[in-house]
């Protein structure tokens, strides 16, 4: 039920009504939104669904994962299960606010994160089969970027497909460089890089082809024809008298990986690659969709699973085509899609041959730690080797112990158990990785401790010199940085091109020399 419905229902003009008035409407407004939403396991009496060929019971399934968010320090969860191209299962698990008793239920959003690039996805692919937007055709000749990158003549090579497989070569951000320009960070085409700033030139292109802003467009060719009525592009809000009214009123808040809660990010502007409000259910009919094959011309569908450009250095199994990462197996050909605001994580992996797959949003910086164990429980997708090239642990995880242990007995306490664990050769690099990650953004001088202690437990461990490279950069000590992403590249680090990291290094040293001399 949209605000402008609500508008037209009160048979009256709501800005001549008092307070008092108001107040009891808006009451009336919020629990006709919530009235259809509930724990699922109420509508779902049959007590079993099926997953993999496996019959699965409903009872134990929930206890299972309400066990695992609690052990994990997840405040609350969206999942939807995909099996032989319908959703077979979907709940909701957990609290809005750690701190709050009020429940998540089924209509309760999530922040989709990156996930939220799978709608410009399918609103570009609209546009494809009705032959207004040309994948080759370079961004440009639809909309020009303006001053911000109009500096690098390299942005007319770039084109939708190269946006959309994340070859663009645009950077992430434009903080992520020099803040006043968006800089093109390899040769358009080129190279993987991943980059939210494309996406949102994209979207802003489809903008101009449409002739109406993202928000609008978006409700006519995704939101409306697929009926995700739990899906927002942003926040709107009305003022009366003094009090703020928000669609959605049902959200959930996100916490950081020791639990405290981030100040909720009400987009009052549409992100057309981190913005949207969503449930796992109301993405997994978004993906459904996509490749059914009907909503989708059969080619275009082709088009989406024809891999573009390889995600990591020297790895031939893992793609990126024109919207999602593609896992190729001997058997099988997998899409996945992560994604990752402050507080907030979600994850995808869907087999396209099998019709089979798992969506989950999390209102935790934790949230993908139970991936695996989802997996393993439901669909047995074959994604645990990319999960092990991250070099982070999966639930039940190591890392998420010792970060318990800390949270009740502090850091020595912490410490002595890692070296417990190095005792009993139960301590493996990954385990450490994940642990200095966690508190790169909490505690630099723990984290740098950790990652330390790591590299003379395990000196060949690449990702480990990475994170402390990214520690040191983040502390804007670039020579040292400089130093362990050169020793990470050394160790054969390949996850992903680390040139930028070393480039940009090397910038920040030449300008704090400049500034020195002056």
């Amino acid at each position: 039920m949209s605000i402008r419905i609500i508008r037209w229902w009160f048979p009256f003009n709501i800005t001549d009504m008092n307070f008092t008035t108001f107040t009891v409407l808006r009451t009336v407004f919020i629990f006709l939104l919530t009235a259809g939403c509930s724990k699922e396991l109420l509508a779902q009496e049959q007590g079993t669904f099926i997953s993999n060929g496996k019959s699965i019971d409903i009872y134990h399934f929930d206890l299972e994962i309400t066990k695992m968010i609690k052990e994990a320090g997840i405040p609350a969860v969206s999942l939807a299960i995909i099996d032989q191209g319908k959703i077979a299962y979907k709940q909701t698990y957990g609290v809005k606010e750690a701190l709050k008793p009020e429940e998540a239920d089924s209509c309760t959003v999530f922040e989709a994160c990156s996930l939220s690039k799978s709608f410009l996805v399918y609103a570009t692919y609209q546009l494809v089969d009705q032959g207004k937007l040309d994948l080759d055709k370079p961004l440009y000749q639809y909309l020009e970027p303006g001053p911000m990158l109009d500096h690098d003549p390299r942005y007319r090579l770039i084109t939708p497909r190269m946006v959309l497989s994340h070859s663009s070569g645009l950077e992430d951000w434009p903080n992520d460089h020099n803040p006043k320009q968006m800089d093109i960070i390899s040769t358009p085409g080129q190279k993987f890089y991943y980059s939210s700033l494309g996406y949102n030139y994209l979207g802003a292109v489809i903008e101009s082809i449409q002739k109406e802003p993202y928000d609008k467009y978006l409700e006519k060719l995704v939101l409306s024809p697929l009926q995700l009525k739990n899906t927002f592009s942003q926040f709107k809000s009305d003022t009366l008298n003094g009090v703020i009214s928000t669609n959605p009123v049902n959200f959930a808040y996100g916490h950081d990986s020791f639990g405290k809660e981030f100040p909720k990010w009400k987009n009052y502007e549409s992100s057309a690659s981190s913005g949207i409000s969503t449930t796992a259910e109301d993405y997994a009919r978004l993906l459904l969709a996509t490749f059914d094959r009907v909503h989708l011309k059969q080619a275009t569908v082709k088009q989406i699973l024809t891999p573009v450009v390889p995600t990591g250095i020297q790895h031939s199994k893992y793609f990126y085509g024109t919207g999602f990462e593609i896992l190729n197996t001997s058997t099988d050909t997998i899409i996945g899609h992560g994604g990752s605001n402050p507080g907030f994580k979600a994850q995808m992996f869907y087999s396209v041959v099998n019709k089979r797959g798992l969506v989950f949003l999390t209102n935790s910086d934790l949230g993908k730690l139970i991936t695996s164990r989802i997996n393993e429980l439901t669909t047995k997708l074959g994604i645990l080797e990319y999960y092990q090239q991250f070099s982070v642990d999966q639930y039940p995880s190591k890392s998420i112990s010792l970060l318990n242990l800390y949270k009740l007995n502090g850091v020595e306490a912490m410490f002595l158990e890692v070296k417990r664990l190095r005792q009993i050769k139960e301590l493996q690099a990954n385990t450490l990785n994940q642990l200095g990650q966690l508190f790169l953004h909490q505690d630099t001088t723990i984290s740098r401790r950790i990652l330390e202690q790591n590299i003379r437990y395990f000196p060949n461990s690449a990702y480990a010199h990475l994170l402390l490279g990214d520690l040191y950069k983040k502390m804007n000590q670039y020579e040292v940085a400089l130093k362990q992403y050169k020793r990470a590249k050394q160790l054969n680090f390949k996850l992903w091109d680390i040139s930028p990291e070393i480039d940009d290094c090397l910038l920040k040293i030449k300008e704090k020399a400049i500034s020195k001399g002056k």
